[in-house]
Formats: C-alpha cells, structure tokens, sequence
C-alpha cells in the first residue's frame, strides 16, 4: 500500500511539473495585447492677411512705384495624414476703377518673394517647405506659385511671412483719377506625390 501511495504521490508531483508553469522549465513567457486608434485628419487650410491700405497717391510726371505690405502672416495647415505636397499660389484681377468710368489698368500690381517660411509646434520632424518666387512678379497676369512642399515637407503648420512692402502698384501719368479695386485670389492646392 505504501508503494501504491508513493507511486500515485510521484505521478502527481510530476504531473504537476509538466503542466504548471510554476515548475516548467521556460525562459521566456509572451504575452501580447492589441492597441486600436483611429486618427484623424487635422484638416487642409490657409490663413491669409488683409493688405494695408496704399492711401491716397496723387499722379505725377514719372512712373512711381508705391509699395504696402500684409497685416499679419500667413498661415497654411497640412495635417491631412496624406503624402500629398502642396502649392500656395496667387493671382489678381486687374486693376479697376469703381465709378461708372470702366477704367482697367492691367500689369500695375505685383508681389515680393517670402521673406521666410517657419515650422509651428513641437515637432522633431524640421523639413520646411520652398520659397519659390525669387524675384517680384506681376499678379494679374496668370497664377503666381509662391511656395510649394516636396518630399513631405509641408506636413505640419507654418507661418509663411512677408516683407513689409510686398505689395507694389505702378503708377503712371496715363492713368486716370479715381478710386480703384483689384483682388486678390490665394489658392492653396494638394500635388500629388511624384
């Protein structure tokens, strides 16, 4: 009876070896749990500025060039989730008077490169997107491109300054009296990744 009984007591002391992990002999255990997000876009945008006022200009003899500037910055957002890039251009009407005289005055205002480009937040990814216009450019002559990202550069927020005069308008001797009015068109556009 005894060896029956330490016979039964050894089986179960090796079963339970084998079968509890407190005694199996492993050196690594795993376990592994699943984490689920859903992220969402932080949106495409641009935030333009109002332009300062020219004032009043009296015609003169010679062309004389007059120049203002933007308020504030400008503000372009890409926090889509995309590898789309993007273009920030610009492009104006003519200039037109606002009484019943219909004068257009065509090639009259232009627009200064960015003077600079900076990256909002805290972020350790430092790519900026390009200045693209080198040189000022007449606006009401088709779409001026500004600025645009490569590579993922325009993914984030930045602040795209001006300088203080970027805004020019020619005036010439032939022009006539009166209050005129151009607009202003800013387009920012997704580019598909090359």
């Amino acid at each position: 009876m005894k060896k029956k009984l330490f016979s039964v007591g050894l089986i179960a002391i090796m079963f339970l070896s084998f079968t509890t992990p407190i005694f199996a002999d492993s050196s690594e255990v795993v376990r592994s749990n699943n984490v689920d997000v859903t992220l969402n876009s932080g949106g495409f945008d641009l935030q333009t500025s109002e332009i300062n006022s020219f004032g009043d200009i009296t015609i003169k003899i010679d062309d004389v060039k007059y120049s203002t500037g933007f308020k504030n910055d400008f503000v372009v957002k890409d926090l889509r989730g995309l590898d789309d890039n993007w273009q920030l251009t610009v492009s104006a009407t003519p200039l037109q008077s606002l009484d019943n005289a219909n004068h257009v005055f065509e090639n009259v205002l232009s627009i200064s490169p960015l003077a600079d480009i900076q990256r909002q937040g805290s972020t350790n990814y430092d790519a900026l997107p390009k200045k693209v216009l080198d040189k000022e450019n007449v606006l009401d002559d088709g779409d001026v491109l500004i600025a645009k990202s490569e590579n993922g550069s325009g993914l984030g927020q930045f602040t795209l300054t001006f300088p203080e005069e970027a805004i020019h308008l020619m005036v010439t001797p032939d022009m006539k009296e009166g209050v005129y009015e151009s607009t202003l068109t800013w387009k920012l556009l997704s580019v598909p990744s090359n």
